[in-house]
């Protein structure tokens, strides 16, 4: 398909004024078919109208004329084939949490997937009154698209996503379903933030590592990142524990390496079944989410990454480590370090619970102990 010059664009207007209404045959003019000069009356196109018909230019800019027909075709058109509209489909998944009453918690983030043919242009957006940090910007670039990990932060919002694609055969819109929040306030801003945790969860006592040696059930253990000492981390069935602690309000990137936090069934108080255990650091205490496999996290919820869960890959299986890997960094987190930014308060949130499909049940479907006469039970901690 191809375009109207700035003069023929001119020369139809008058046209449509009725310049163009004389009885004899006319024909339209396409100038930009053949640039290769040396092919003779190849330079043009024409296209012959049927005599005594008028062109005419709509409001929208779309021009509309009776041609001449030849064998069914417009004569002069050659008989070439039309090119067809551009296809577009926005595909959602992996949703990080699920809807209460088609109300998703605010925080949660998903997989937007585009598949574009036909198009050589599009323009991602976001409509109405979508709020903004969504991770999808109304941004204009060519296929293909990789697929993006989007967020809707704001509770008591609708999010609609969109994508407009041009090509030679037209142009051709995708618009996501709406999709809609609930009342609250996403992670990254943790006032109001209510945990994803199905009902009969409570925050445990233990709730931050203190600016001096601290004893924490029976042991001590030194402000986090500590040197080392041993720390016991244990819940009640039905508790789980979110540890506030402050990072160094230095960046780490260029002078110490990457540190670990680790553990191990308690020698002391109970031994939790290592395998029905779940670690999350995380901005808000209680955000227990699954990320999906996002490498990195998204520049508005730079903790939501594998990185910064004790659940991460392992070849194609999601597995249970016994260790997250950090650095105070402003770089965002990855599938495999979690980055934390220098003089900010984070948490550490433990729960015995399998998180491996994706959420977490009630108590009574999860929170063994390795003996199963104990309702107490955790793991002893490390900072390396």
């Amino acid at each position: 398909m191809t375009s109207l010059s700035r003069s023929l664009i001119a020369a139809l207007a008058l046209v449509g004024l009725g310049m163009g209404t004389a009885a004899a045959q006319q024909t339209l003019t396409f100038t930009n078919t053949d640039t290769n000069a040396s092919t003779p009356g190849n330079q043009n196109q024409s296209v012959t109208l049927l005599a005594g018909s008028a062109l005419a230019i709509a409001p929208d800019g779309n021009v509309s004329a009776e041609c001449a027909l030849t064998g069914g075709l417009c004569t002069g058109t050659g008989g070439g084939d039309i090119e067809p509209a551009p296809t577009v489909t926005l595909v959602a998944s992996n949703f990080s949490q699920q809807p209460v009453n088609n109300l998703y918690p605010p925080g949660t983030t998903f997989t937007l997937t585009p598949t574009v043919t036909n198009a050589e242009i599009c323009v991602r957006s976001v409509l109405g009154s979508t709020p903004s940090g969504t991770n999808w910007p109304a941004t204009i670039g060519a296929p293909p698209f990789a697929a993006q990990t989007v967020a809707m932060l704001t509770g008591s919002s609708t999010y609609q996503f969109s994508m407009r694609c041009y090509g030679p055969g037209g142009a051709t819109t995708f618009t996501l379903p709406n999709l809609a929040t609930a009342a609250g306030t996403a992670p990254d801003g943790c006032t109001g933030f209510q945990t994803n945790l199905p009902a009969g969860w409570s925050r445990g006592p233990l709730t931050e590592f203190v600016l001096v040696p601290a004893r924490v059930q029976g042991s001590f253990w030194n402000p986090f990142p500590s040197t080392g000492q041993l720390g016991y981390v244990i819940t009640n069935a039905n508790q789980y524990q979110s540890i506030a602690f402050t990072t160094p309000a230095t960046d780490w990137t260029t002078v110490v390496p990457n540190r670990q936090v680790f553990w191990e069934t308690a020698q002391q108080f109970g031994e939790a079944d290592l395998a029905k255990t779940y670690v999350a650091i995380t901005s808000c205490a209680g955000d227990f989410r699954v990320p999906p496999n996002n490498d990195p996290a998204p520049t508005n919820d730079p903790t939501f990454a594998r990185g910064c869960r004790s659940l991460r890959p392992f070849g194609s299986a999601l597995i249970n480590w016994n260790t997250v890997n950090y650095e105070v960094s402003t770089l965002p987190s990855t599938n495999s370090i979690c980055r934390l930014a220098p003089g900010r308060t984070y948490h550490l949130s433990f729960i015995r619970a399998v998180a491996s499909d994706g959420s977490i049940g009630t108590p009574a479907e999860e929170a063994a102990c390795e003996n199963s006469m104990l309702s107490a039970c955790g793991v002893q901690m490390r900072t390396w």
